[in-house]
């Protein structure tokens, strides 16, 4: 995952079950033999909305970051209309998360996305979330998932087991800026060819989301999930 100010290129499928889920991994060992086991954690993730006000939230949040990535947040919110906010809590570790989207599509699931991750100093996320809540955001979902990541052929490829959509994956590429990021999608879309998987759409993620959104208390930390076609 970046940490800094870094241009995002991701494209997720669904998996759906465990089994689904075990065979990609085989995929993955038979496509490159230096498929590496780069991390793995329990997560809680809390989304925001966007109707909080901008010019206080560095204020409300700055204490808890180093100034370098408390300058870097400031810069993704000057660059950007719009933003999505989240905190996450990965077996302890207080995240905080910024993505913005480049060109077209929504801040939370745009293929191109400009994107901010943050160590925090909150002894825990709902620290991290008061803050927050301080200045006018309020949550739009929680979610939970467990996270499994590798590191194949020069892309972070996640498998998530989430509260509510059953396992998805996610081949992603960091690049530098965007001019990069053209060439990085074309790379992650003829992957999938290889790996025999097809891209979960804009579309259909869309739908997905906005019925989690309405139903998440049925979901978050459980092991229920849904099918929205």
């Amino acid at each position: 995952m970046p940490t800094a100010n870094q241009f995002e290129v991701e494209v997720k499928t669904l998996l759906g079950s465990r089994e689904a889920a075990e065979e990609f991994v085989v995929k993955l060992k038979l496509n490159d033999s230096n498929l590496k086991l780069s991390g793995q954690s329990n997560q809680l993730n809390h989304y925001f909305d966007e109707a909080g006000d901008t010019e206080k939230l560095p204020d409300a949040i700055g204490g808890f970051l180093s100034d370098g990535d408390l300058a870097a947040f400031k810069e993704i919110i000057d660059q950007s209309k719009s933003f999505a906010l989240r905190t996450r809590d990965a077996d302890g570790t207080i995240l905080l998360v910024i993505k913005a989207a480049k060109g077209e599509g929504d801040n939370q699931h745009a293929l191109e996305r400009l994107e901010g991750e943050y160590e925090t100093t909150a002894s825990d996320i709902d620290t991290i979330d008061k803050a927050i809540q301080s200045a006018g955001y309020d949550f739009l979902s929680k979610w939970s998932r467990n996270r499994i990541e590798y590191s194949y052929k020069g892309f972070n490829v996640t498998i998530d087991k989430n509260a509510g959509y059953g396992y998805v994956a996610e081949i992603e590429k960091v690049v530098p800026d965007s001019t990069q990021a053209e060439q990085a999608r074309d790379e992650i879309l003829a992957e999938l060819k290889t790996l025999e998987v097809e891209e979960l759409s804009q579309e259909r993620v869309g739908r997905m989301f906005e019925h989690y959104n309405e139903h998440w208390p049925e979901y978050y930390q459980t092991e229920k999930t849904f099918t929205v076609e």
